[in-house]
């Protein structure tokens, strides 16, 4: 039966954004579901479609994804920021949801025009990502954008405290903390991989194959590692140097690379590792205030760490003893951390034992509370 003139629909309608392709955007697909299964809304992600993009899997929202003509730079946001806003005006939604500060100009506009909330969702600290460094004027502009519209956010949502405190003494704006946890893990199907066999460890990257992610330095390091190999698992703006590097270095039978990987197939290939990395270099604030999701997608895998001494992941690797940290950029004294980390039976078994204690509190099943308790008190007071 048709509404009447003067009813709302029961359901309130969130339209969530990203410029990601949303195979591998956990955090998004982790958001959805929340707000669509335990809070009761109707949900639409809008995200974006490469050339390259490979098929979504089934979702059970509803799902968009932009093709643009450009793919990076400043036409893609440009454009994409243009499509999302036509896309919103033309559509009906009662609060809209900002991943990051390259969706915000169109969820802001979108949102002022048509008199509804808008929340906003920091994963990362834009400005201060090294894609940014030496580019003074498009730092600039990003940083007006966000001086000018993050403001207006009715909620701030972000993945850490120092981000959170960074924020706050910027803008005086209070962010509330939703780390990017996983949900724990059912029952993790096997698969074949290539790189197993004989007696050797895997260590393994999980994540974007981008600039300042520490991925060289481990590389050049396996010319050294005997008893282990390298696996990255993702893509990204440098794969091709990262390529080159390993033929160049001839290490080909220690480094292997899978290409992106779906989040659902993910705990698969992180069940046959050892060791997990994430070494992300000291390139602008973001990455050294990083609490980057593929620390805790190891966690959840029981696998033990080995991350940058930055404060945020110092603070979970060291709180709960799950591996270890590390400034280290030498590719031989590297090696030799690793191996000892893999060769000291006692000490990673101690990292097993305590990953078990990480991984039942550091899972989504107990962060999306928070979610939940602040997106129902939004909604209950505008629509009592």
């Amino acid at each position: 039966m048709a509404l009447a003139m003067n009813e709302r629909p029961t359901r309130r309608k969130i339209v969530l954004s990203v410029t990601s392709d949303l195979v591998s955007d956990y955090r998004v697909h982790r958001t959805a579901l929340t707000l669509q299964q335990k809070c009761g809304m109707e949900v639409v992600v809008v995200g974006r479609k490469l050339r390259t993009s490979p098929p979504l899997s089934p979702r059970p929202y509803a799902v968009c994804r932009l093709s643009l003509p450009a793919e990076k730079g400043f036409l893609f946001y440009a454009g994409y920021n243009i499509v999302l806003f036509l896309y919103l005006m033309f559509n009906r939604f009662d609060l809209l949801w900002a991943n990051d500060l390259d969706t915000l100009p169109a969820n802001y506009l979108a949102a002022k025009l048509k008199r509804k909330k808008l929340i906003v969702d920091y994963h990362e600290l834009f400005t201060g990502v090294p894609e940014l460094t030496g580019r003074d004027k498009v730092r600039w502009i990003w940083q007006w954008f966000e001086r000018s519209m993050l403001p207006a956010a009715d909620v701030f949502f972000t993945v850490n405290q120092s981000i959170a405190a960074y924020y706050q003494k910027l803008y005086g704006l209070k962010a509330e903390v939703l780390r990017n946890v996983p949900y724990r893990p059912g029952e993790v199907p096997e698969v074949v991989l290539p790189w197993l066999g004989g007696d050797k460890k895997v260590i393994i990257y999980q994540g974007v194959v981008n600039v300042g992610r520490g991925l060289e330095k481990v590389i050049r390091a396996m010319s050294y590692l005997e008893n282990a190999v390298f696996v990255i698992v993702g893509d990204g703006d440098v794969m091709d140097s990262v390529v080159a590097l390993v033929k160049e270095l001839k290490v080909e039978e220690r480094v292997f690379f899978t290409g992106r990987v779906p989040f659902e197939t993910l705990p698969s290939y992180l069940k046959k590792a050892h060791l997990g990395i994430s070494l992300e270099e000291k390139m602008g604030e973001s990455y050294f205030y990083a609490l980057p999701n593929k620390l805790f997608a190891y966690i959840q895998a029981e696998l033990p760490v080995l991350v940058s001494d930055f404060p945020e992941m110092k603070a979970i690797v060291e709180g709960y003893d799950i591996g270890r940290t590390t400034l280290e950029n030498d590719p031989q004294r590297l090696a030799g951390l690793l191996d000892g980390m893999l060769r000291d039976v006692n000490e990673y078994e101690r990292w097993k034992r305590n990953l078990k204690k990480a991984a039942r509190e550091l899972c989504w099943e107990n962060e999306e509370q928070k979610l939940i308790d602040r997106m129902q008190g939004l909604v209950a007071k505008d629509w009592p």
